[in-house]
């Protein structure tokens, strides 16, 4: 569980051990680092200290960083088996969400491996950089809601993704608010691509949690990086075969930093390290498979609401579009599929029903399996009925 937020020292005037105790503290009243966890009853008195010396309250805290911070990122992962994502997640974050009177944007984060052995859920709550006019004494006690607020489609046609204002509220009528638009590959790991916003309704770009931040001026375009991900794949001592490639985007991409998949694992390369020679060191012997590359290349985007993206050419890529508007009560988001594949498909059904029911999430072989078990159990009720039936007949 982690709280990132570059504006912590900064807003608040506090050290970096200030600041980690702002953001620890407050998230459930978990301690994320090291020195927290061997002092924590020295933090906990060191919290409460530093919110007298600063003459605030965790509920003003709060609202500071949802003005100020970039991206205020609560992340959640749950490796027991036993227990839901969901229920760790909730049991930290509800309340919190609940006092700054905005919902959270959930994604699926299916850490699975070919045991099975680990699953989990994450929390992306994004932020304006600039008050908006909140009612935070009703939303205090207003319950967290998701579906709720203003919400936005996402339309797929041959051209690429389309974007299409649902019909409840139009972005263009001056409503103050933010759109923030996320790409994603989704598969057995629920890889998360990134995010691409819009802020009132103009040609703006707002901070996004891309590799690194940069801030943004009101008005000006958003510069964002074209990311052509190709698959490379290795047939024994055959040559790299190159596949189809998908076209994503990374908002204030430093340009320099490379990034490395190995069996859908990202990977961050250090500047000026070749992505293939360090996963060919690393990883190639371990895992048996090549490393996938991916390709930057830098252009600047004008953030309108129709932004394309490359459709997949092909079926086994998966891109999930998900939009977010952010308004003067609550967000919601709105998550939109394009052509997935049975196994995809069925994959992403099981990590929604954990997300909303509470229920572990699922897989698709453990579907398969339950799905067997409910025909089996039927064809032998109907088998004992049959006997039963010609017994008494006889």
């Amino acid at each position: 569980m982690c709280v990132k937020c570059h504006a912590l020292p900064v807003e608040f005037n506090v050290s970096s051990y200030e600041a980690s105790l702002l953001s620890s503290v407050m998230v459930g009243k978990v301690a994320f680092t090291e020195h927290l966890i061997n002092n924590a009853n020295t933090a906990n008195r060191d919290y409460h200290e530093l919110l007298k010396r600063l003459n605030t309250t965790e509920r003003d805290i709060w609202r500071k960083l949802a003005y100020r911070c970039e991206d205020l990122i609560l992340a959640c992962v749950f490796q027991r088996v036993s227990f839901s994502g969901q229920e760790c997640c909730e049991k930290h974050f509800i309340t919190v969400l609940g006092n700054l009177g905005l919902t959270f944007v959930t994604k699926n984060k299916i850490l699975q491996d070919r045991e099975a052995v680990a699953a989990g859920l994450s929390l992306d709550l994004r932020v304006p950089v600039k008050p908006l006019s909140l009612d935070w004494d009703n939303m205090n006690y207003r319950a967290t809601v998701l579906q709720s607020g203003l919400r936005i489609n996402i339309l797929s046609d041959d051209k690429g993704y389309d974007s299409e204002v649902s019909s409840l509220v139009s972005v263009t009528t001056g409503e103050r608010a933010m759109v923030a638009v996320s790409y994603t590959k989704i598969d057995n790991t629920g890889l998360h691509q990134s995010i691409v916003p819009w802020w009132d309704s103009s040609l703006s770009c707002t901070p996004s949690h891309a590799p690194y931040e940069e801030r943004a001026v009101v008005g000006q375009n958003c510069h964002a990086a074209s990311v052509h991900k190709c698959t490379k794949m290795r047939a024994g001592h055959l040559p790299l075969l190159e596949r189809n490639c998908v076209l994503v985007t990374y908002p204030f991409w430093n340009g320099k930093d490379r990034f490395c998949d190995i069996d859908d694992h990202v990977y961050l390369m250090e500047t000026g390290v070749n992505a293939s020679q360090e996963c060919q060191q690393n990883f190639f012997n371990e895992c048996g498979a090549a490393c996938e590359e991916t390709v930057y290349t830098y252009s600047t985007q004008n953030t309108v609401l129709t932004y394309q993206l490359e459709k997949p050419r092909n079926d086994s890529w998966y891109v999930q579009g998900a939009f977010t508007m952010f308004y003067t009560k609550l967000s919601y988001t709105l998550f939109s599929q394009s052509r997935p594949d049975l196994m995809i498909l069925l994959s992403s059904l099981g990590g929604q029903i954990g997300l909303f029911t509470g229920a572990s999430l699922i897989t698709f072989s453990e579907f398969i399996i339950v799905l067997l078990a409910v025909m089996i159990f039927i064809t032998s009720r109907l088998y004992d009925y049959c006997v039963m039936s010609s017994v008494i007949q006889e």
